[in-house]
């Protein structure tokens, strides 16, 4: 008998393998780098050449491509020194910000390796230098006031690269392989292009498409959420790309198409053209691949939803549920937009976007599901296809108009037309635990859908000659209208007592209205230097309506309403809001303290039972925010908020909802909002000089009214659900992490370990459950990056452990495990190979859910011109044809092993062409 063969064991020697073998290549690249390297020493004096310059900066800048190799920083004596710079020519900069600059060309040699400028002069500010050519410095990350900057030319990536590319570069700056990028463990929510919106609220079109060389500072910072109402979001994570001066002038752009000529196909057009304050942008994409799948930031652009359920939170947005996750799928998508943002006149700016999208996903998923019940426990399997289309067009216009230098006016205006249809069917089948079915059931679901949105705001800024002195006066307004047609075909076979056999066959018509006006004023007074007063004032009214109709099959037709499914419900809302706060700040420290007050009228109507409800709900909303900084590169930040949040609309509509048949919802008119308490702690820290940064980030969430789940279980697997209110509900999370640089830079290790717990209360068969949830993680990265030669290599490891105490049968503890490689090389002749690995672990899962599998990509291109904007590629993704989505949630009582079917290997072969005008630029110029 042949030795059964360990794919996981033979995966790992061979990881094992290429470490010893890159580890040794990275010791013999700094044996060779040591034994070819050029040392620096001088002294930075000012002009008497007696007085030293202490904390001067000296640079030594690549000649070839004006790249920041090293730099230091004088003693208190002046003097420096620069060590181990590879044999090349460099321009070395002394800069201080009381002086001049000045600088000087060195071009190294094997045979002269210390080279001593002796006296290093700074000329005074007004002298200017036109011998050499002087490169201002900034260091690499720095803070101004409350945000992180990078300087982009201070970190290398390769020719040709996008912004994407870029920002995996930074420390403490991730991108995941759907495109969403986190920094600090935060999640960004807006990205921005010298601070405009690019395409509206799809922040890939300007990461993926965007040429890095054309950034100038990529900045982070916090601002104040402007949604009226309560969001459950009051400060956003936004990500502002500071193009450079000459990307402003003249167009560039890319053009790229691949395909296997059979099956696959991706292809893209990008176009920008700046002139002065002008700027056109033109997108197109279309693809089959996971390039195109449909991320969940366009969900909202599409105007589908599996059970056409709006939900609106505080924020002033209307949301439709979606179980969706990334990646899943095989899709289909076309998308394009245009962009043109100009300074029509001496004091108007004017922003218009325009995107079309339409495209189609096919899934196929299985879950087992595990029930613990407090005297008995059940399985159920289910298989899950469907077939859905999406098309969305959508319009956005900006006017800013200045009024005078110290009032401006913002009007935005946009429009969004939505449609979807979706065709899915679920096989199910519930079993006792020794495996004995005991009844099953087919669930067939099609819908049309069809929507409208359009909002409207318009804000008035006003500031006064007194510093710190600020007016904000603001309206907004808010229309949804969706309306959609669904089919559901339900068959029902109990094998235990065949007389509960059950056939559904039912029309369903829903159509959903929203309207939402809000005004808000808010005005700050400094009363020194030191402190200021803030006060603000908020008025939202909203009425929301769903109109829900179904009808069942009689003799062919669907003529019968069904009473129990049949619902015409109202909810009105009026919130009025106040607050004031304080806020003293230094140079360093920042303390902010306040409150604000909030007072809900809502008024539930549900017109065919003639069932109203009325609600008023007052809440007081302290809060307090604490920052220090400690240096230009580290800061320390502390908060504490409340929070108030809103029943969504189909958690308070008191009508069945049976798009599952074996799980039935109904909505709970009597909910009240949840009332949570936010702690959160940032810290951050970088050392310009090693290029080293370390940063913590801590959270905890106590809330009381939260909206959780109330269950009956049914003997034969089927379940009513309601939203409930309970209270002591609470979440945590923390992460650590850093970077730590080697070998001038050249070597990193970046570690982390992050933990993320709850505890929810539920109520299952009208006893209270408890679920608790601890995921722990450690996660390390070693990467080796030089000029022509990346390889980096890292793991991942998750440990969950899942109680509930309604059966310690539902007890989980399991563990998640991710290792990945990968490699880049620059070869002759304009060559590139890279390749990436991953193999991921799931254990202690369901059988058949102890999925192990290794996705293997792979690509070698050529580039072609002297500008080497003609890119031609060989692309392998998933060489091994194992790649699958798999997943575990833990809900209540509820264990869910879970497996998508996703898009295995395929082969491309992919033509990438890049432009851009240089004479227009000149052109400019000279006008």
């Amino acid at each position: 008998m042949k030795p059964a063969f360990n794919r996981e064991n033979t995966f790992s020697k061979s990881i094992s393998c290429i470490f010893i073998l890159v580890l040794l290549l990275f010791f013999f690249s700094i044996l060779v780098t040591q034994a070819q390297t050029i040392k620096i020493t001088g002294q930075v004096v000012d002009t008497t050449k007696v007085n030293k310059v202490h904390n001067a900066v000296v640079m030594a800048l690549r000649f070839s491509d004006s790249l920041m190799v090293k730099f230091t920083r004088t003693d208190v004596n002046g003097k420096f020194e620069i060590n181990s710079l590879p044999v090349d020519t460099y321009n070395i900069v002394a800069s201080h910000a009381q002086f001049g600059d000045v600088a000087y060309i060195v071009i190294g040699k094997t045979n002269d390796t210390v080279v001593n400028f002796g006296k290093m002069i700074l000329p005074a500010k007004s002298i200017s230098l036109n011998e050499v050519v002087v490169y201002g410095y900034t260091d690499p990350i720095f803070m101004k006031g409350d945000t992180l900057v990078y300087t982009v030319d201070s970190f290398k990536v390769r020719e040709n690269a996008v912004v994407e590319d870029l920002l995996k570069k930074l420390p403490g700056i991730k991108v995941d392989a759907n495109g969403k990028i986190f920094t600090q463990g935060k999640e960004v929510d807006q990205v921005l292009v010298d601070g405009d919106e690019f395409f509206g609220s799809d922040i890939t079109v300007a990461t993926k498409n965007l040429a890095a060389s054309s950034v100038d500072q990529v900045q982070v910072y916090d601002k104040k959420n402007d949604a009226q109402g309560e969001s459950d979001k009051e400060t956003l994570k936004v990500l502002n790309l500071k193009l450079k001066e000459d990307a402003k002038k003249g167009y560039f752009g890319k053009a790229s198409a691949a395909g296997d000529f059979q099956k696959y196909y991706e292809g893209e057009f990008l176009f920008n053209r700046f002139k002065g304050s002008q700027k056109i942008s033109a997108f197109a994409l279309t693809s089959n691949t996971p390039r195109s799948s449909l991320g969940w930031r366009d969900m909202w652009d599409y105007g589908f939803t599996d059970d056409m359920n709006m939900s609106s939170g505080d924020d002033g947005e209307t949301y439709f549920n979606w179980n969706n996750n990334d990646n899943n799928g095989v899709p289909r998508t076309l998308k394009t937009g245009v962009y043109f943002n100009d300074k029509i006149l001496p004091k108007t700016k004017l922003n218009l976007s325009y995107t079309f999208t339409n495209g189609d996903v096919t899934s196929k998923s299985s879950t087992f599901s595990q029930y613990f019940l407090s005297d008995s426990s059940y399985n159920a399997e289910y298989n899950y296809q469907s077939f859905q289309e999406t098309q969305a067009h959508r319009a956005n216009i900006t006017v800013k108009q200045t009024i005078d230098s110290l009032t401006d006016l913002e009007v935005k205006s946009n429009i969004k037309i939505n449609s979807g249809s979706k065709e899915e069917s679920t096989m199910q089948k519930f079993s006792q635990s020794n495996s004995d079915i005991f009844r099953s059931n087919s669930i067939e679901n099609k819908s049309q859908t069809s929507g409208t949105d359009l909002g409207v705001e318009a804000r008035l800024i006003r500031n006064f000659t007194k510093r710190d002195r600020k007016l904000v006066m603001s309206y907004s307004y808010n229309g949804n209208d969706a309306d959609g047609t669904g089919y559901l075909f339900n068959e029902d076979d109990n094998f235990i007592d065949s007389t509960l056999n059950d056939t559904i066959n039912q029309q369903k018509l829903k159509s959903n209205k929203k309207r939402d006006n809000s005004f808000s004023v808010s005005y700050v007074e400094p009363i020194t230097k030191k402190i200021r007063l803030d006060w603000s004032y908020d008025y939202t009214s909203s009425i929301l309506q769903q109109n829900k109709k179904s009808f069942d099959a009689v003799n062919g037709n669907y003529s019968q309403e069904n009473d129990l499914l049949t619902s015409n419900y109202t909810n009105a809302r009026t919130i009025n809001r106040g607050s004031m706060g304080v806020t003293y700040e230094v140079k360093k420290m920042r303390v902010s303290v306040g409150s604000k007050v909030r007072q809900i009228y809502a008024i539930g109507d549900e017109q065919r039972t003639n069932y109203k409800l009325t609600q008023t709900v007052t809440n007081l909303l302290p809060y307090i925010q604490y920052r220090y900084k400690f240096g230009d590169n580290t800061s320390l930040q502390m908060k504490y908020n409340t929070n108030a949040k809103q029943p969504e609309l189909f958690q308070l509509q008191p009508v069945q909802d049976n798009a599952n048949t074996n799980n039935i919802y109904i909505g709970n008119p009597n909910l009240l909002p949840s009332y949570s308490h936010r702690f959160n702690m940032n810290y951050y820290m970088f050392k310009p000089i090693s290029g080293r940064n370390y940063y913590i980030n801590g959270n905890y969430t106590l809330t009381n009214n939260s909206i959780t789940n109330a269950i009956i279980y049914g003997d034969y697997g089927k379940t009513i659900t309601q939203p409930v209110n309970t209270d002591a509900n609470y979440s945590y999370s923390g992460y650590a992490g850093g970077s730590i640089n080697f070998f001038d830079q050249k070597f990193e290790v970046n570690p982390g370990v992050s933990f993320d717990g709850s505890k929810i209360n539920s109520i299952v068969n009208t006893n209270k459950n408890i679920t608790r949830n601890l995921t722990t993680g450690a996660e390390l990265e070693l990467a080796l990056r030089l000029d022509s030669f990346e390889f980096a290599i890292s793991t991942s490891q998750e440990y969950t452990q899942t109680s509930s105490t309604v059966s310690d049968r539902g007890n989980s503890n399991f563990f998640t495990r991710n290792y990945r490689a990968s490699l880049s090389k620059d070869f002759k002749w304009k060559f590139t190979f890279e390749t990436d690995a991953e193999f991921n672990t799931n254990t202690q899962r369901a059988q058949g859910y102890n999925v192990n599998f290794i996705l293997w990509n792979a690509s070698i291109s050529k580039k072609f011109g002297k500008g080497e904007n003609l890119i031609a590629s060989f692309v392998a993704t998933d060489m091994l044809n194992q790649n699958i989505n798999t997943y575990r949630t833990v809900e209540d009582n509820v264990i869910s092993d879970v497996k998508n079917t996703i898009i295995g290997r395929y082969l491309l072969l992919k033509v990438v062409y890049k432009f851009k005008n240089k004479g227009a630029a000149k052109e400019d110029d000279e006008e």
